[in-house]
């Protein structure tokens, strides 16, 4: 039985259909396994650009309402009023 198992690869192994057929197999697996890796990194890099620049814009957003509070504060003016002057300009 094991000397059977031995031919039938050996004649598999030089038939030119199977060992073929296997490397379309492997190629595509290797496609796929690329294909996959390169989507992953795209998708990565996209959501960091995306993520940094959410978090300028929040931060620029913030450090504007903090202006607007320091300078409500300071001048007695209403954080609305003071949005109004700032849109007028």
């Amino acid at each position: 039985m094991y000397m059977a198992a031995i031919r039938r690869v050996e004649d598999l192994s030089s038939d030119p259909r199977f060992v073929g057929y296997y490397d379309i197999e492997e190629a595509n697996r290797q496609a796929r396994i690329e294909f996959e890796e390169t989507g992953f990194r795209k998708g990565k890099e996209i959501g960091h650009e995306l993520g940094v620049k959410e978090g300028h814009e929040l931060g620029v957003k913030k450090g504007q309402e903090e202006a607007i509070e320091k300078i409500s504060r300071k001048t007695g003016y209403t954080k609305e009023e003071i949005r109004k002057m700032i849109n007028e300009k």
